[in-house]
């Protein structure tokens, strides 16, 4: 309802560019530009507060199994809180505090994260914890190509969830909608042990799921004069959702660099769709992640 009797109100402002005007809605129902497929994205629907635990495994070339991280997360998203007008002056519409519990090395390291729609006037905010210091910090490196400890030294900031951050070093380009298979309804996969599902060299099939399904397909391309490990970046975006479903990124020498696919379920006591489960393959270090 909110996104049809307001259809006229969001707008990007910027360069980066910002959102304004969208507020417990989706933005642009009708993208036309790569631009808003990503914002649709980055405020697909979720409820305003979330908790919940994900764990994080890294296999290596040789099918070895690693406990990268398991983390407790807490997440508040002013966007689709219907009960306000807007997001509150000077917050962020998403935030995140992440504290890990295992390994025992890592046990009380936290992270805290703040993403706004103001992009175009502000950067992504970002701090940790380490219990060893008993200082909190700025991270400003939590962003773009650093690479995320807690995936096992895999996974890029501006991977997370399949994009996360600023839309400024790269030119968004809509490529167009079309059907493809795509992970989809993939129950077994959240269900599954990691002894079943961490397989050798990929995930195990056997609890993989595609379906065929529209997907609005977004190119973005580095900048001219900007610098990243990445030049391209290629999301497929579920039209009915607006979760990123699967993406892959070439690096410099235009080679298959990161290819993720989002296991998505539907949880029919939201009811949402939710692509919380992403695995990760490294195509130059032969490895990947499983996080879930």
């Amino acid at each position: 309802d909110n996104t049809i009797s307001r259809v006229k109100n969001p707008r990007l402002v910027g360069d980066a560019p910002g959102l304004e005007g969208a507020h417990a809605q989706i933005p642009f129902p009708l993208p036309k530009s790569g631009y808003e497929v990503m914002w649709n994205a980055n405020t697909k629907f979720e409820l305003p507060y979330t908790e919940g635990t994900q764990a994080a495994y890294l296999i290596d070339s040789s099918g070895g199994v690693t406990l990268s991280s398991i983390q407790s997360m807490e997440n508040r998203n002013y966007f689709w809180d219907n009960s306000l007008d807007k997001v509150p002056a000077n917050q962020p519409y998403w935030a995140l505090i992440a504290t890990v519990t295992a390994p025992a090395a890592s046990v009380g390291v936290k992270q805290m994260r703040f993403n706004f729609l103001e992009t175009h006037q502000r950067d992504a905010m970002a701090w940790s914890y380490v219990p060893g210091q008993r200082r909190v910090r700025l991270a400003p490196e939590f962003k773009y190509d650093t690479v995320s400890t807690t995936s096992g030294g895999v996974l890029l900031f501006d991977e997370i969830n399949g994009f996360d951050g600023k839309m400024d070093k790269f030119d968004f380009k809509l490529v167009g909608r079309k059907e493809m298979y795509v992970p989809y309804n993939a129950y077994k996969a959240w269900a599954a042990e990691p002894k079943v599902a961490n397989t050798p060299k990929h995930l195990n099939p056997a609890i993989l799921r595609w379906e065929l399904h529209r997907v609005w397909e977004v190119e973005a391309t580095l900048k001219q004069g900007e610098r990243h490990v990445q030049k391209v970046k290629r999301f497929l975006i579920d039209e009915d959702s607006w979760a990123i479903l699967a993406y892959h990124s070439l690096d410099q020498a235009s080679k298959v660099h990161h290819v993720i696919y989002q296991l998505s379920v539907q949880q029919y006591e939201k009811p949402a769709y939710r692509n919380g489960h992403a695995v990760l393959y490294d195509m130059t270090k032969g490895v990947y992640s499983n996080s879930s």
